[in-house]
């Protein structure tokens, strides 16, 4: 009996745990697995999730690091991938420090980078910043692409601090340098007190009559009257003694700057941007004392006497103090413009000011190039003779101003001791040069040059004091 009991409470007990389980749908192995399988999802999913990072604030110098980070190497050799690229000054986009314009395939040399500018020297030397995304390590095509388009350095150059002045120092005497072919011949003695000519007429153009006496001896003066073109000078003519291969500019009216049409002229006829040749304005007249210019551009053999003479640094392309073989006649380059300053200094000259080198390269009929106001196809050591190089001084004949001053159409452009602009960051550089085009052979053009600019498109002459 007891047995039945027994029996029937375990059946109750059943009974009661079935209807429990069909109440709740779900039995007790559902619910362990269940528990099983959302633990082993939960535990899958949380291998595959990427961990988060934590938050960290962002300091401004940090980004400026990122932002700055170079994408090429110091010295990796880089190509311009854009049909055009702007060579500029400084790391800035701005229209004013524009130094050269350069075409696809151009080659150079990665040296840093500022943000999103690098730094980069070009095959001849000069350094100047190209936005970075203008630039690939990968040459597109194998052939070798010149330049074609070489413009002058653009205007107004602001970030350059006033340059500093050249500070007076103890001159001993020394002979004036003349061009020679070697560097045994003795320099010349210094030039004898001179007498000051007679000036002209208000009004009356000058003119210089160079009267030629067979070839003079080293050291024997240039006798030059000088005459008014108006009327006949009934008074004593003087003979001005000028010093070797310099020439006597006489007193009187220099046609200074292009007008408006000679611009937009210039610019129709050889495609230039007339907002490149603006600062010629205004066309004016100025009334200029007589003054001595140098005959030639200051040679490599002049400029060595100078160094061994002085101590002073030699041009970066020298090997210690001795120039390139077969140039002692080449004007002397990679000079900056204190470096052309103390050169005049020692030779007891001084350089010239932008008007007295564009009187003496315009003559006193204000031509518009040193040998007339058309291009005919007269030898300049420009672009376009595609020489690539500087020249001997006195090699381009078809290259002299009325006054008989050589190269100031081509060759090298030359330091002037005038200011550029009224910032007075940049001097003015007068005269076109083997690497540009023929629209700077004009007297009336001017750039802007940074002193420190040590360029191998870029020498000097000097001028004197009566």
């Amino acid at each position: 009996m007891k047995q039945v009991y027994k029996l029937l409470g375990w059946g109750l007990f059943t009974g009661l745990l079935l209807s429990w389980a069909d109440w709740s749908k779900i039995s007790y192995a559902d619910i362990t697995v269940k528990k099983k399988s959302q633990e082993s999802l939960r535990s899958s999913e949380s291998q595959k999730a990427p961990t988060q990072p934590k938050s960290r604030r962002i300091s401004p110098q940090s980004v400026t690091a990122e932002k700055s980070k170079s994408i090429f190497q110091e010295g990796q050799i880089l190509y311009v991938k854009t049909e055009a690229a702007n060579l500029r000054a400084s790391p800035i986009e701005n229209p004013g420090n524009i130094i050269d314009r350069l075409v696809r395939e151009t080659k150079v040399t990665f040296l840093r980078s500022e943000g999103n500018w690098s730094l980069v020297q070009l095959e001849d030397g000069r350094i100047g910043w190209i936005a970075s995304s203008l630039l690939t390590p990968k040459k597109v095509k194998q052939e070798e692409i010149r330049t074609t388009e070489k413009s002058r350095p653009q205007t107004k150059a602001r970030e350059a601090s006033r340059p500093p002045q050249l500070p007076p120092r103890e001159v001993s005497p020394a002979p004036s340098p003349s061009k020679e072919k070697s560097e045994e011949v003795a320099p010349a003695p210094p030039p004898k007190q001179v007498l000051i000519p007679p000036q002209p007429e208000a009004g009356s153009p000058v003119q210089t009559e160079i009267k030629p006496s067979g070839q003079p001896e080293a050291g024997s003066p240039i006798q030059i009257e000088t005459k008014s073109s108006d009327q006949p000078d009934m008074r004593p003519s003087r003979k001005i003694r000028a010093p070797e291969d310099m020439v006597f500019i006489p007193a009187g009216e220099a046609s200074l700057g292009s007008s408006e049409g000679e611009i937009n002229k210039i610019a129709q006829r050889q495609g230039v941007d007339p907002s490149e040749l603006v600062d010629e304005k205004p066309q004016r007249q100025v009334f200029l004392k007589g003054f001595f210019i140098d005959k030639y551009e200051v040679t490599n053999v002049q400029y060595k006497k100078f160094v061994d003479a002085t101590g002073h640094k030699p041009p970066r392309h020298w090997e210690g103090n001795v120039y390139p073989s077969h140039k002692a006649d080449h004007p002397v380059v990679y000079v900056s413009w204190e470096d052309a300053a103390a050169y005049c200094q020692w030779a007891g000259k001084r350089l010239p000011t932008a008007e007295e080198w564009e009187k003496a390269a315009r003559g006193s009929e204000g031509f518009i190039y040193p040998w007339g106001n058309e291009y005919g196809g007269e030898k300049v050591n420009l672009v376009t003779v595609d020489r690539g190089d500087t020249s001997p001084v006195d090699e381009y004949k078809g290259d002299v101003s009325p006054y008989g001053v050589y190269d100031m159409g081509g060759n090298v452009s030359e330091w002037t001791r005038s200011w550029y602009d009224s910032d007075k960051n940049s001097y003015t550089l007068k005269g076109g040069s083997w690497y540009t085009e023929l629209y700077t052979a004009r007297g009336a053009h001017r750039s802007p040059g940074l002193p420190e600019y040590e360029l191998n498109i870029v020498g000097f002459r000097c001028a004197k004091d009566p």
